[in-house]
């Protein structure tokens, strides 16, 4: 999805309530687990892009391109005028580049193969993943995602890691009562929660939007009382005055 021509994250959203209404309307359960790659960008080993490159078939004067524009980087660091010797940077891609984005999802494209044949669908961004599950039970379902978690040897073999910490579980059901269900990420159990953010947008278990709802309220209360405090016509101390003293 993440920097595609006609793949905003809008669509991203469209894609992933589809599903799980399809689901519903099958009697199975949906379940996302949201993975967080850490440093992202900083983490790109060039050598392997550059094989990953030649294994899609890109031209050879691209490869070589790319190559020029990661290599013979360096970094110096400026603080208070004073400005330090070049350090050489071996590793990631530059930051604030068009190309990065691009280069970062090529980078992974490996990932994508190995997670179609374990998860029913994913839904991947510029630099998150998202991997949907669907089953007659929420068990089932955990069992599926953490086959799944191949993404650790994946990113192992790429110089990237993934932090099970930042991941987020949440199993889509109209149940009364939430649906219990926990993965095992390495050593880390994640348990399920009724709602979570998804591309900028808070998904409750029911697709409701309340809980989308609750956080623009909470910014919009936010907002309005730094207005009001910038519009206030004078200030008053919030501590008393000192009573007088008198001398007798």
């Amino acid at each position: 999805m993440g920097n595609r021509r006609n793949r905003s994250s809008g669509l991203a959203i469209r894609l992933l309530t589809d599903q799980i209404r399809t689901a519903w309307a099958y009697n199975a359960i949906p379940s996302l687990l949201q993975l967080d790659i850490k440093g992202v960008f900083d983490r790109v080993c060039y050598l392997r892009l550059l094989d990953t490159l030649r294994k899609k078939g890109f031209p050879p004067w691209l490869v070589r391109w790319v190559q020029s524009y990661l290599t013979n980087r360096t970094a110096t660091l400026s603080f208070d005028g004073e400005e330090s010797t070049p350090h050489p940077i071996d590793a990631g891609v530059p930051q604030g580049s068009p190309h990065s984005p691009i280069l970062f999802i090529l980078y992974i494209a490996s990932l994508y193969e190995p997670l179609e044949e374990v998860a029913k669908i994913s839904v991947i961004g510029a630099d998150d993943t998202n991997i949907i599950a669907f089953g007659q039970t929420a068990q089932e379902n955990c069992r599926t995602l953490e086959r799944a978690w191949l993404c650790e040897k994946w990113s192992e073999s790429r110089g990237m890691e993934f932090e099970p910490g930042k991941s987020e579980l949440i199993h889509f059901s109209r149940t009364r009562n939430p649906l219990a269900g926990r993965v095992q990420l390495r050593n880390t159990t994640k348990e399920p929660t009724t709602s979570t953010r998804f591309l900028g947008v808070w998904l409750d278990r029911k697709l409701t939007w309340k809980a989308h709802l609750k956080e623009v309220q909470q910014k919009l209360e936010t907002q309005r009382l730094a207005l009001t405090r910038l519009a206030a016509a004078s200030w008053v101390s919030p501590f008393p005055e000192p009573e007088k003293c008198t001398r007798k």
